[in-house]
């Protein structure tokens, strides 16, 4: 996984080290998979992806759990957790 800076909506997630993984926006994915790109082109890829294209929500905190099956159907389901709402709410 190559990581970049984080855009504003995954600062809020990942807010101590501010990284998120690069995700190429679909115009530049053949790009990508070019041999003879140089330094500088490959760098302008690695930019934060735009933040009004993807949503974030909690999810089950089974995630993190070591050994727990992630291939589990309800994983991805939101989840309301009042300690979450309490940190964001103030």
């Amino acid at each position: 996984v190559i990581t970049t800076r984080a855009n504003s909506l995954l600062e809020m997630i990942h807010n101590t080290q501010k990284r998120m993984p690069v995700i190429l926006p679909k115009e530049i994915e053949r790009d990508w998979l070019r041999n003879d790109l140089g330094t500088d082109k490959i760098q302008n890829m690695l930019l934060p992806y735009d933040p009004d294209q993807m949503e974030a929500y909690p999810v089950s905190r089974l995630v993190n759990k070591i050994g727990f099956n992630t291939d589990h159907p309800d994983i991805l389901n939101r989840e309301e957790y009042s300690d979450l709402a309490e940190l964001i709410l103030g």
